[in-house]
């Protein structure tokens, strides 16, 4: 019975230091130069506006174009995904449809270095660019790469609408959520030729800009230019994929009306304040039990602080 409980306890030190140490310098693969970050640690973690500051912009269709209800909200799609793509998850982004703006409020980016609004403006607002490309190929970043970067089929001037639906299956469920989409004469045409090629042996995969959106089967060859898109979960999963197919064939670019940079309501300072009184009061509760529990209190602090990082991490 002693063998076995000083085996386990061994086992849980090593699991304790090993969760202590990937909370603090995660876990990476490499791929070449190409770091691909499996376990976020300290260092990754990004500031909000709170700590860090940010910009608060207003998005009006340029030059006092009228947008629909579906053109706002699809416009707001395609703002919220390039934040995303930014790796800006702590943003606020309120459509106001009677006014035909979109406010929109987000932190600088991690390794922002030149605080410059405007170039942080114009990298989420900037007009988006869909695509219809033959098959899936990816680069190591998740840009198009290969064949798929070469043969466009579609582009956003070629899409008429897209809407999110449920239609009925002869399947158990009895029904399905698809995307609707309609296609201009001439996407039409393109269109035709694409799914007659690849009809039951391809795919064609759907871009916003270099991010992959979706990558629908081609089941059969598509002539009247209005096709159907399977494989959503839901009508909301559908309506947001409509909803970023509709943002790349907006008729207006978006414009900036008004912007104004946001200072940190806390401050960098008082950040490192926290941080020092966080490390003095683990070091004195370590030195505590220490000196109270000797060997099981190290280990005891030990956890203290791989739960202290895991809870910064997070």
């Amino acid at each position: 019975m002693k063998k076995t409980g000083k085996a386990w306890f061994f086992i849980v030190a090593i699991l304790i230091f090993a969760l202590a140490y990937t909370s603090f310098f995660g876990v990476s693969t490499y791929y070449g130069d190409i770091e691909n970050k499996i376990v976020k640690g300290a260092d990754d973690i990004r500031f909000g506006i709170d700590i860090r500051g940010g910009v608060d912009v207003t998005f009006m269709p340029a030059d006092g174009a009228e947008a629909t209800h579906e053109q706002m909200a699809a416009a707001e799609s395609v703002i919220k995904l390039r934040l995303v793509n930014l790796n800006i998850t702590d943003y606020e982004v309120y459509t106001d449809y009677n006014k035909n703006r979109i406010i929109v409020r987000f932190p600088w980016k991690e390794d922002e270095a030149s605080f410059n609004p405007e170039a942080a403006i114009e990298e989420i607002g900037a007009t988006a660019l869909l695509t219809f490309r033959e098959g899936y190929e990816r680069d190591s970043a998740g840009a198009p790469s290969g064949t798929t970067a070469e043969a466009i089929i579609l582009e956003g001037q070629d899409v008429v609408s897209a809407t999110g639906a449920r239609q009925q299956t002869s399947s158990t469920s009895g029904v399905e959520y698809v995307v609707q989409l309609k296609l201009s004469n001439d996407g039409k045409a393109k269109f035709a030729e694409a799914t007659g090629r690849l009809a039951g042996n391809g795919y064609i995969s759907i871009w916003m800009d270099n991010t992959m959106i979706s990558a629908p089967f081609v089941q059969v060859q598509i002539t009247d230019g209005e096709a159907i898109i399977t494989g959503s979960d839901s009508l909301e999963e559908a309506q947001a994929l409509a909803d970023k197919i509709n943002a790349g064939a907006l008729p207006f670019a978006l414009s900036a009306e008004s912007y104004s940079t946001i200072s940190p309501t806390l401050g960098s300072r008082s950040l490192e304040v926290m941080v020092m009184a966080g490390i003095i009061a683990f070091i004195l509760v370590a030195a505590y039990m220490i000196l109270m529990y000797r060997l099981p209190g190290f280990i005891a602090c030990i956890a203290l602080l791989g739960q202290t990082a895991a809870t910064i991490a997070f």
